[in-house]
Parts: structure tokens; C-alpha cells; sequence
């Protein structure tokens, strides 16, 4: 298990395998929004599919921002400053801004958060997380994951 894999699996969050080169899961997933998946799970997945990409369940431990339009940033960060400190995801066209769930409260996924075409991804979504790689671009942190906020 890759170091970054076995942080998220340290941490709880539950994870499963993405189609090679592509945000397509690789297997039914939905089990995995209620579910971690085990240490012999991601082993056989790792086994079985040719160099996987990687995504995290959101909902019950982790909600994530995900912004598209770099111009929608000044205004995200006025309404959420905790946006501007929290795990930070380079993606192919923007960020993803990671925030944790402690999971008592059930968050439903949004694409308009605040009015501003902003999508948040909580309950039933995913994200291609780190370090997934799509047409040549690597999916990387810009803020660790230790710095996650509530």
C-alpha cells in the first residue's frame, strides 16, 4: 500500500479504485459510502487494476469544495476563510479544498454552493484525490492533508 493510500486509510477515509487515466470508478462503489474498505480490499485492488487512480468517498468523514473558475476564489475565501488554511488539492482545473465530517451530520452535495457555481461534494459523491493522474497532470497537495479543518 503507497504511503498516501495508507494516510487515508490511517485516517478513516474511505477510498476505492478509479478506472487507469480516468475518473471512472473501477468497481461498484456505493457500498463504500458507509463502508472503509479493508487492507486486503486496496491490496487486491492495487493487484488487479493496472496502475489505478485513486477517490475518496465524501459525506461521512470528509466534504470537499471543489472550484473550477480560479475568479470564484476571492469570493469563496470572504464567505469561508477556513477555505484559505485547510488541505488544498491541485487538480487539472483548479483546487479542491478538503474539510472534515465527524459524521453526525449528514451534508448533502451541492453545485451551487453560496450562488456561485461552486460545487461541494459531500453524501453519495467523490473526488479523484492524490496521486491520481489524468492526460499528464498529477493530482498533488498544495496544503497537506494534516492541515485538514473541521
Amino acid at each position: 500500500m503507497g504511503s498516501v493510500v495508507n494516510e487515508y486509510y490511517q485516517k478513516g477515509y474511505s477510498l476505492i479504485p478509479l478506472k487507469h487515466n480516468e475518473k471512472i470508478p473501477a468497481i461498484r462503489w456505493k457500498q463504500y459510502q458507509y463502508r472503509q474498505a479493508s487492507r486486503e480490499e486496496i491490496l487486491a485492488w492495487s493487484m488487479n487494476f493496472r496502475d489505478p487512480n485513486i477517490a475518496l468517498i465524501t459525506g461521512l468523514k470528509l466534504v470537499v469544495i471543489d472550484v473550477d473558475d480560479p475568479s470564484k476564489l476571492p469570493e469563496l475565501f470572504k464567505l469561508l476563510p477556513e477555505a484559505e488554511k485547510t488541505t488544498k488539492v491541485k487538480t487539472k482545473r483548479c483546487f479542491h479544498f478538503y474539510f472534515s465530517n465527524n459524521g453526525k451530520h449528514k451534508i448533502r452535495s451541492t453545485k451551487n454552493l453560496f450562488g456561485l457555481g461552486i460545487e461541494l461534494k459531500a453524501n453519495g459523491n467523490y473526488v479523484v484525490a492524490p496521486p491520481s493522474k489524468i492526460d499528464n497532470f498529477t493530482y498533488h497537495f498544495l496544503i497537506p492533508l494534516s492541515q485538514i479543518k473541521p
